[in-house]
């Protein structure tokens, strides 16, 4: 008995040669498109969860560069610039309907976190910009003495 030349994707439905058939997680044979399909769906899904997790880790960042000497100067303004164009993205992403990585479970956590993040960047920012202020009062407030 010979065995059958084609088989059909355990996903699609389509006839396809045996030597195209790969197994899936669950060890159903399916086609190469629908194997490029899942393994999309699944990068979309880890850059989605990326895009919620990074705002916040970079104000955090943001904010203990307050604590490192020289760096204080500029960085803690810097990654707070980015931390809120990480946040505009991340509630662009979690309203964005389309993307195929973005559930019902990840939508939540991408608008809250570029909200919470966001805000705290403006805090950032303004602590440094304040910072800045007061040394360029401090460096001159001796001279008049």
């Amino acid at each position: 008995m010979n065995a059958p030349a084609t088989q059909a994707c355990a996903q699609c439905g389509r006839q396809v040669p045996m030597q195209a058939l790969v197994y899936d997680g669950q060890a159903r044979l399916i086609c190469a498109s629908c194997e490029g399909d899942a393994e999309m769906h699944r990068a979309s899904s880890d850059n989605v969860m990326k895009a919620g997790i990074a705002p916040p880790v970079l104000a955090l960042l943001a904010t203990l560069m307050f604590c490192v000497p020289f760096l204080n100067l500029i960085a803690p303004f810097g990654l707070g610039v980015v931390s809120i164009m990480a946040s505009i993205q991340a509630i662009r992403l979690g309203a964005d309907r389309t993307n195929p990585g973005v559930t019902a479970n990840s939508q939540p956590l991408l608008i809250i976190s570029g909200i919470l993040a966001g805000l705290w960047a403006l805090g950032v920012i303004g602590i440094q910009v304040l910072a800045w202020f007061g040394m360029a009062i401090g460096s001159g407030a001796g001279r008049y003495y």
